[in-house]
């Protein structure tokens, strides 16, 4: 064995301790920096083993422990003094993961947690003592030599039914108390670079595929022990893979993530990515909010005016509060288009778990995860373009072009709205509901003619792009996706006749699915179907007019941030990248856009009272005059 760089002192007691401390004992001298090796036998003594790291983090040592579960033996976390990734953090991951799965599965583990449950004592014959020797004796002797560890960032686990040795990665907590300080937040979080990415192709709008690196994802992410994502299922819902990431509590609820595509490498790289999306947009992860001051404070110079994001007529929970200039509120850092540089932005309207002062629900609307910021950016304005249109399209009962899907020039898209037809029975209506920025969007709607029984009357969906044919695939994918859950929720519901009955009664996103899904609401669609005519893709979007690709995503995003910089509106975004998503080379942010409808749930929850969606119906031609407050929309929205 090659001499050691650092001596090793050992702490504990117990008989796994006798037999790591022999195996180590050549190892084991005096330095000034040591790697302290702590060492016990019970699986009650967990506390014992944080003291320790505690201990050797503030100390300026290196920690490796070794203790008992209730399966067998870990070895690790091998923390660095000074680097994230501490035995803290792993029970932080396990915690969350543990507690999702089965039933049983969580009510064990936290049974486990809370003490309610004893775990008997593993069996620490001779074989398992030798095993567990011989791999501490080996992660040192790595460390010593300069080699990677094997518990960095990772533990080793011994199982004492069959000596099966397995090992488990994990992320560092960024919020973790003992080997995390996040930095405050300040204007240098809100002044970004943005600079060339070069497309594969002019039509791609992606820096890089994900589905190509899904075991990358899969390594790095999902662990049933200590992974970000603790369970990953998979199966198949006719030609489409659905796959489900699910992680433990994470905010308010619990993380999870959902990839419904036509290939199995794509499916679970989406609902990876969609969690990290999640993850990233609930609470501040990179930075501490360190802004509490009001509106009347800061000025416009300094901050987004509250209105101008969409308030509610009034709060809407026991949580939320009624916006006031003299209301002290937390702010966050973003970056402004218009102004070229940083803006505060309520950190409730910038992330939607946030426990922060808050005028009411928020939700997910504009954010995106991107290979880099410029293509994360680009996809949080598609977002946002996409559920202002059909907002301002409901709430402004704007009598939008018919468009007939089956005129696409994409045959995969013409054949997945026959397919989408055929197996729900309903039939696919499409709008045209592109806003005066003139960026594609499109809502689709199923519709069921024929008055079965126990069906969906209606429910919707909508995408947006550069490209109308990219929106419409983007809307029939989500129509899809959520065909058969749909179908099977209205079947077992008995709640639609009082929500259609009593908007305030519309509280989640389920309640106006099943609202825009009762026949008794059918009469409330009616405004789409004013005009007789159905016109073809290429009618609602001539080629002559479309955008011409550029070979850089940073041109296709100057492109469409002027478009909204030219209406007289902001582009506004807060980089919400945390360790979870830098682990796999993924940007996270918020993108805001003042004046737009954000989409929220919950009636009592939405926001009409803003300038644009009275001006949109002149701007669009469907009006001389602005539209009235007693004229907008009094129903529930009917999305998703």
């Amino acid at each position: 064995m090659i001499a050691p760089t650092r001596a090793v002192q050992i702490h504990g007691d117990g008989i796994l301790f006798q037999a790591v401390a022999a195996a180590t004992d050549r190892l084991r001298t005096d330095h000034d920096r040591a790697v302290d090796l702590f060492v016990v036998d019970g699986v009650d003594r967990a506390d014992q083993v944080l003291d320790a790291a505690r201990t050797a983090y503030r100390d300026g040592r290196d920690f490796l422990p070794v203790y008992p579960t209730p399966r067998g033996v870990r070895i690790g976390p091998f923390t660095v003094a000074g680097h994230p990734g501490c035995h803290h953090c792993v029970r932080v991951r396990e915690g969350r993961a543990r507690v999702t799965g089965t039933p049983q599965r969580s009510a064990l583990w936290q049974g486990l947690y809370e003490g309610s449950v004893t775990a008997p004592p593993p069996v620490l014959g001779p074989p398992v003592l030798t095993t567990v020797a011989a791999l501490v004796t080996d992660e040192l002797a790595r460390v010593a030599r300069g080699a990677a560890p094997r518990c960095a960032d990772a533990v080793l686990e011994v199982t004492t039914a069959n000596l099966a040795v397995s090992r488990h990665r994990f992320i560092a907590d960024p919020e973790c108390p003992m080997c995390s300080t996040l930095p405050d937040d300040g204007p240098e979080a809100g002044s970004f670079t943005l600079v060339s990415r070069p497309k594969p192709a002019p039509d791609d709008y992606r820096a890089r595929s994900l589905a190509a690196e899904h075991e990358r994802l899969l390594e790095t992410m999902v662990d049933v022990e200590t992974g970000l994502i603790s369970s990953m299922t998979v199966h198949h819902n006719h030609p489409m893979i659905l796959a489900a990431a699910i992680g433990g509590p994470a905010c308010c609820t619990d993380l999870s993530g959902y990839g419904r595509t036509f290939s199995y490498p794509a499916s679970v790289s989406v609902a990876i990515a969609e969690a990290l999306e999640r993850l990233g947009g609930t609470l501040p992860r990179s930075r501490r909010t360190r802004v509490r001051a009001t509106f009347g404070e800061l000025g416009p110079e300094r901050a987004v005016e509250p209105p101008t994001l969409g308030l509610p007529d009034a709060p809407p929970h026991e949580h939320a509060v009624r916006y006031s200039p003299d209301l002290p509120v937390e702010w966050v850092y973003g970056y402004s288009f218009r102004r070229g540089g940083p803006v505060l932005v309520p950190e409730s309207s910038a992330y939607y778990g946030s426990h922060a002062t808050a005028f009411g629900l928020e939700s997910s609307n504009g954010c995106a995860l991107g290979g880099n910021l410029e293509e994360a950016i680009l996809h949080g304005i598609f977002e946002v373009a996409e559920r202002d249109a059909f907002l301002a399209t409901w709430f402004a009962r704007l009598p939008v072009p018919r468009v007939d899907p089956l005129t696409s020039a994409d045959p995969m898209t013409r054949l997945l709205v026959r397919w989408l037809e055929r197996s729900t029975g309903s039939r696919l209506h499409v709008f045209d509901i592109t806003m005066p920025e003139g960026v594609p969007a499109l809502w689709l709607m199923l519709v069921d003619e024929t008055g079965r029984t126990g069906q969906p009357k209606a429910f919707c969906g909508a995408g947006a792009h550069l490209d109308p044919e990219r929106a419409l695939w983007s809307g029939l994918v989500e129509l899809a996706s959520v065909a058969d859950a749909t179908k099977e929720m209205v079947a077992g519901d008995t709640t639609a006749p009082g929500l259609v009955a009593d908007s305030d009664l519309v509280r989640s996103m389920e309640d106006h699915a099943l609202v825009a899904a009762s026949p008794d609401s059918w009469d409330r669609f009616g405004f789409l179907y004013r005009r007789d005519e159905v016109v073809s893709m290429e009618t609602a979007f001539p080629p002559s007019k479309r955008y011409r690709p550029a070979t850089d995503l940073l041109e296709d995003l100057r492109w469409i941030v002027g478009r909204y910089l030219d209406s007289g509106l902001d582009v506004v975004v807060v980089e919400q990248t945390a360790r979870e998503q830098a682990a796999v080379d993924l940007t996270c942010v918020k993108v805001i856009i003042p004046g737009t409808l954000p989409m929220v749930f919950g009636h009592r929850n939405r926001r009409v009272d803003l300038p644009r969606l009275r001006e949109l119906p002149v701007r669009l031609g469907y009006r001389s005059t602005p539209l009235p407050p007693e004229e907008i929309n009094p129903y529930p929205h009917p999305f998703p």
